[in-house]
């Protein structure tokens, strides 16, 4: 997590699901993106520092090369610094992971959704980019907590759809994927563009 970036479209970089594994195209190849991934390389860096010890685990160096280990973990100081910070800010999330790995359940999802739904009640909010090689799956986890955000269930009365409150969050979140190629962009906008979300 940074509260600096040189990410041209960001003000700071949180990463609540440290971790990844590479990326699959349609036809069961590595995405190119993943091959000359940085976060890889970082994080198999990172590994073995004793004071930074939210990667360990999650990346190593085989024959020289850096490998993902498949393992995502979950980094909750990431998500307490962001709601310390009092200016708004463009943060960009998961820079190093994908905040939609296909390991990540509406369970595990559910502390960053919270984050989420705070910052939508702030007096000056912030904008959170979510990035993603993982279109599909990040629509799944979207709709997931638009059901359990949009269901009041009164007692002894039919649940009501109330979605105000999931697109208020919304309001604040840009989704975007990777488009590295055209036969990515083929495979994953189409896929983004059903995200429930007011921006991309």
């Amino acid at each position: 997590m940074a509260d600096k970036t040189k990410v041209e479209w960001a003000d700071a970089t949180i990463t609540p699901f440290p971790g990844c594994s590479d990326a699959l195209m349609p036809d069961g190849s590595t995405s190119p993106a993943c091959r000359e991934c940085y976060a890889k390389r970082v994080a198999a860096r990172m590994s073995t520092n004793p004071v930074v010890t939210k990667y360990h685990g999650l990346a190593l160096f085989r024959d020289g090369q850096p490998e993902w280990t498949g393992e995502v973990g979950y980094a909750p100081q990431d998500l307490d610094k962001v709601r310390g910070w009092t200016r708004p800010r463009r943060i960009f999330v998961e820079s190093m992971g994908d905040i939609a790995h296909e390991s990540l359940t509406p369970e595990r999802w559910r502390p960053f959704w919270d984050l989420l739904e705070d910052n939508a009640n702030r007096k000056q909010p912030h904008t959170f980019y979510l990035l993603t090689k993982r279109p599909a799956h990040l629509r799944f986890l979207l709709e997931a907590m638009r059901r359990d955000a949009c269901m009041m269930q009164e007692p002894g009365k039919e649940p009501v759809i109330d979605e105000e409150g999931y697109w208020r969050t919304m309001a604040w979140v840009v989704c975007m994927t990777t488009t590295e190629n055209q036969a990515a962009a083929d495979f994953r906008v189409p896929e983004l563009l059903r995200c429930p979300a007011l921006h991309f």
